[in-house]
């Protein structure tokens, strides 16, 4: 896991991500260290579940639900700035941007 800059005490965590398909599947780690997996989201969205403590770990996958060829993006902001973002192409591909608070 790569290690991003270090978080002050707490720091709060937003998730981005934006696509060409449709909708797309995002796998996170929230603020009390458990998987959410939420199925059918829009493109161009953000999600803060809460702030992390430094040193935490935080992770964003985000997956196309297209049978096409299409471009995904995750993007991780800590404390209101860009830690971690990748991107990936192809059918049912999948991006993914993990690290520590």
């Amino acid at each position: 896991m790569k290690r991003l800059e270090a978080a002050t005490a707490t720091s709060r965590v937003e998730y981005c991500w934006d696509s060409t398909a449709t909708s797309v599947r995002i796998t996170v780690v929230n603020a009390s260290g458990n998987v959410e997996q939420v199925d059918n989201r829009k493109p161009n969205q953000c999600y803060s579940p809460g702030k992390f403590r430094g040193g935490q770990p935080v992770s964003l996958a985000v997956q196309s639900n297209d049978d096409t060829s299409t471009t995904v993006t995750c993007e991780i902001k800590i404390g209101g700035t860009v830690a971690e973002t990748a991107t990936s192409s192809g059918t049912y591909t999948v991006a993914l941007c993990a690290g520590a608070a």
